[in-house]
């Protein structure tokens, strides 16, 4: 009676996968002996004083590599399948009794294609509420590909063919709270070879919240700004408001609740207000605090607004007002109610340049300027100069007293300086913000106060040098007219 070598292997395997040769008979082979053939490759395996060699180690065998039993009736070894896309034999014999050749022989088919990879369009973790689309992707060059998926529900998915070698589906889920932590899989059927993918969801627990990126209101009136938040959580909540320019903490304020609503209000508008309003909400899970924050960005329109106002008196008079308009002004000097013309006995000159300003508890720079009249005349009289730009205009006059000590320069006091503010209807159509850019949000640019003053007083020296020969320098004298 003849022996049976028994084989037992993979039929169908994927190119580069390690398997697993198992080769067995039910008696002792001589010697101990099992051979396998692989195409041309060829392995030796034997049992000898209680260890098992391969000819493919140069050492006792692996448990990961070759294995053998005991008593000799079994043989093991696992090998790395590097042959191309197609067909192979692999077999093994033992030699028993009178040397006599028994063998098992097995057809593998091998297939070649990349393992199947999950690519979600959008990174980790997924905000709630958020439609996901999942791709799988498999290459392919001789293979259909079927695809199935078992990823949050058990919906439809497209398969599509992308190019010659590639082969993909698409599922599109949206994501809840509750698909935390769940695990998407892929199946790729690549000619009856199972090979999946999955992946992990991961969902953020930060709320979301809703605001208008920007926001632009008229000097004096009022402005309702309002962020809303999305959660599927029960609770949830808001905190305080900060308000600051270019990172610079202003203040923080109080919004009023409704629902899932924060609303604050800003009575008045002025230049101070202007600036990034920060909302700051906030869920909990478990006991853990999961906050979101969003700005919005405030612009003011409104007339210049004047920082100061000086009169020098030397061997000619000349009045500055330095001040700040959100758009390009447009100063117009009168004397008797009558604009004064250009000319080489009456100078004006009008430069930009950057004023800071204590805004509540912070210092910035507003978009500045400065305009000077210098007159030539020995002329005590009453002098305006009418500040205006596109939103409203106003007014500051000077009372020029040639009884005063040549060399003095006067300082306006409050008494002295008379603004009158004029404002300009608001357009009809939607406001156009062009009167900032992302350099300069409103009036006002944020500084380091010592730089700032150490700036402004280099610029202010420039422009007495260039302004005018016969205006008086810093050495003089300042008398404050109340």
């Amino acid at each position: 009676m003849g022996q049976v070598v028994h084989l037992t292997v993979e039929k169908l395997v994927k190119r580069y996968d390690r398997i697993i040769i198992n080769c067995s008979s039910d008696s002792m082979p001589i010697v101990n002996t099992a051979d396998v053939y692989v195409e041309k490759s060829f392995y030796n395996i034997r049992h000898h004083n209680g260890s098992c060699f391969s000819t493919a180690l140069t050492s006792k065998c692996s448990p990961d590599v070759c294995q053998c039993s005991s008593q000799g009736l079994w043989y093991s070894h696992s090998i790395n399948m590097t042959q191309p896309d197609g067909f192979i034999y692999i077999e093994c014999s033992m030699v028993f009794g009178q040397k006599e050749v028994f063998s098992g022989r097995i057809k593998v088919r091998i297939v070649e294609f990349s393992s199947p990879r999950i690519c979600p369009e959008a990174d980790f973790p997924l905000d709630i509420g958020y439609l996901v689309t999942f791709s799988c992707k498999v290459e392919s060059a001789n293979h259909h590909v079927i695809f199935q998926w078992d990823c949050l529900n058990n919906e439809s998915a497209d398969t599509t063919i992308e190019e010659s070698t590639r082969q993909s589906s698409t599922i599109t889920r949206k994501i809840h709270l509750k698909h935390d932590k769940q695990t998407c899989i892929c199946i790729a059927n690549v000619d009856g070879y199972l090979a999946t993918a999955n992946i992990q969801i991961s969902v953020n627990k930060k709320p979301d919240l809703e605001t208008d990126a920007s926001m632009v209101c008229n000097d004096s009136l009022s402005i309702n700004i309002s962020c809303t938040i999305s959660t599927e959580l029960s609770t949830y909540g808001f905190d305080m408001w900060e308000h600051s320019f270019r990172g610079i903490l202003i203040r923080s304020l109080k919004g009023k609740e409704h629902d899932t609503r924060s609303i604050l209000t800003i009575p008045s508008c002025s230049f101070q207000d202007a600036g990034d309003y920060r909302c700051y909400g906030w869920t909990t899970v478990n006991g853990e605090i999961f906050s979101a924050n969003k700005s919005v960005s405030l612009y003011i329109n409104g007339p210049p607004l004047i920082v100061s106002a000086t009169q020098s008196h030397g061997q000619n008079v000349t009045l500055s007002v330095l001040f700040c308009s959100s758009s390009e002004p447009d100063p117009i000097w009168l004397h008797l109610d009558t604009p004064i013309k250009k000319s080489t006995q009456m100078t004006q000159i009008l430069r930009n340049t950057s004023l800071p300003i204590q805004v509540y508890n912070a210092t910035v720079m507003c978009a500045g300027y400065i305009t000077n009249l210098t007159t030539h005349f020995d002329m005590a009289d009453t002098f305006v100069v009418r500040l205006k730009n596109d939103f409203g205009e106003v007014r500051k006059t000077f009372l020029v007293d040639l009884k005063k000590t040549k060399g003095v320069v006067h300082v306006v006091g409050p008494h002295e300086m008379s603004t009158i503010p004029i404002y300009h209807s608001a357009p009809s159509a939607e406001p156009v913000i062009h009167v900032y850019d992302s350099a300069n949000s409103g009036y006002l640019e944020v500084i380091d106060n010592a730089s700032s003053q150490s700036h402004y007083s280099e610029r202010d020296n420039k422009e007495s040098e260039d302004g005018s020969s016969n205006t008086t320098s810093t050495a003089h004298d300042y008398e404050y007219i109340d």
